[in-house]
């Protein structure tokens, strides 16, 4: 008896021991699982493997000290073992927990680029020439040899055949992704987007025309106004000013078509001949003036109801103040100018530089968007459209 119950607890030491050992090596391993040179360790995860997949790889490696326990602790753990694809870190010193989580970090080689609502393709290419995913010479380029969608007007007079035609937002690309690829996602995304804008509002039988007509005008609105409430109202000022034949005047089309961002506008700017400036032309400028938000598309879409002909920015609020009434315009225009007068010094013109603000166009310097005729009308409803003074 007393034989059996040595050789029994001769048999439980082996067995705790075993179990112990067991327990030791599993939790070192998963607290300290990883060797090797490099720290931190990079790991590259390809399309469509899987964790159990990279766990092999590493052990084949020699960076991985024990696959089997590895995916043992995987197992029992109840984490959500999914991984993304690409370039990923870890520290030498870190858990099997830790190695998951960087697993599922996005891809370290991407790059994220944001493209604000308003950007022009000029901005477009300088935000990514700055990004390092490619140059703007090589995004201008691509942006000239891609193929628009079939409702995409000719080149023309246009400086970009796809100016408007690119969708603002913020974007991720695996570092090394062409020009080419870049410029046809942007117009994809614009493509997706703009026809469930156009679903959600009813309009699914349009023409090509009818497409430019909307981008055009949903291009100046949103260069006209920051105040998401204020587009549907400067839709109506648009279609109210196209519908009497009268210029639009709108202060944006001038920067546009002299290649900056934001300036005072003069008045040698004004009469500026460009096929851009709605100083100059009547009716719509000759394409769209930048890549305009869903909401200015929507303002387009679904203008206000209003008999408005003028605004002006009180810049005490940075709102517009809206008016059918030329005389109102001129009053609030002083109010707002400190009772100042309402006819600026003429000063020379600027010639077009390159800017890259992160708000691309905040407005002429000191200056409040507004659309001006030239002289004081004989009706509110048929105002004159000569030589334009400024704001």
């Amino acid at each position: 008896m007393k034989k059996v119950l040595v050789t029994l607890l001769i048999v439980i030491l082996l067995l705790g021991g075993t179990i112990f050992g067991s327990l030791y090596v599993y939790h070192s391993n998963a607290g300290a699982p990883l060797q090797g040179a490099s720290d931190p360790l990079s790991i590259l995860v390809r399309d469509q493997e899987s964790l159990y997949q990279v766990v092999d790889q590493l052990a084949a490696d020699g960076v991985l000290k024990n696959a089997w326990l590895s995916k043992l602790y995987y197992r029992l753990s109840g984490l959500n073992l999914d991984i993304e694809p690409g370039r990923h870190e870890v520290a030498l010193t870190g858990s099997l927990k830790d190695l998951l989580d960087a697993l599922k970090q996005e891809n370290l080689d991407n790059v994220r680029v944001t493209l604000p609502e308003g950007f022009t393709i000029a901005n477009m290419a300088a935000r990514f020439d700055k990004s390092g995913l490619v140059t703007k010479d090589e995004f201008l380029n691509a942006v000239e040899a891609f193929t628009p969608p079939d409702y995409v007007p000719v080149k023309g007079e246009r400086r970009y055949r796809m100016e408007g035609y690119l969708k603002p937002d913020t974007y991720t690309f695996a570092r090394g992704t062409t020009a080419d690829a870049i410029v046809a996602k942007l117009s994809a995304e614009f493509d997706r987007n703009l026809k469930a804008i156009l679903d959600q509002s009813g309009r699914t039988n349009i023409t090509s025309a009818d497409y430019d007509a909307i981008i055009n005008k949903a291009a100046m609105i949103e260069r006209e106004t920051n105040n998401a409430d204020e587009r549907a109202l400067v839709a109506s000022v648009i279609e109210n000013r196209l519908a009497i034949d009268m210029k639009l005047q709108l202060d944006a089309t001038i920067l546009y078509a002299l290649g900056v961002d934001s300036k005072a506008v003069t008045n040698q700017d004004m009469r500026l001949e460009s096929p851009f400036s709605t100083y100059h032309v009547k009716g719509l400028p000759a394409g769209p003036i930048c890549n305009p938000s869903t909401d200015s598309i929507r303002a387009v879409l679904a203008p206000a109801t209003t008999d408005y002909i003028y605004y002006v920015l009180n810049p005490q609020t940075g709102k517009h103040f809206f008016t059918a009434s030329y005389d109102e315009f001129l009053a609030k225009k002083k109010e707002f100018n400190g009772g100042g007068s309402t006819t600026p010094v003429t000063t020379p013109g600027t010639q077009p530089v390159e800017t890259e603000p992160q708000n691309p166009y905040p407005g002429p310097v000191g200056l409040p968007f507004e659309v001006l005729p030239a002289t004081k009308p004989s009706q509110t409803t048929a105002p004159t459209t000569t030589t334009p003074s400024v704001p």
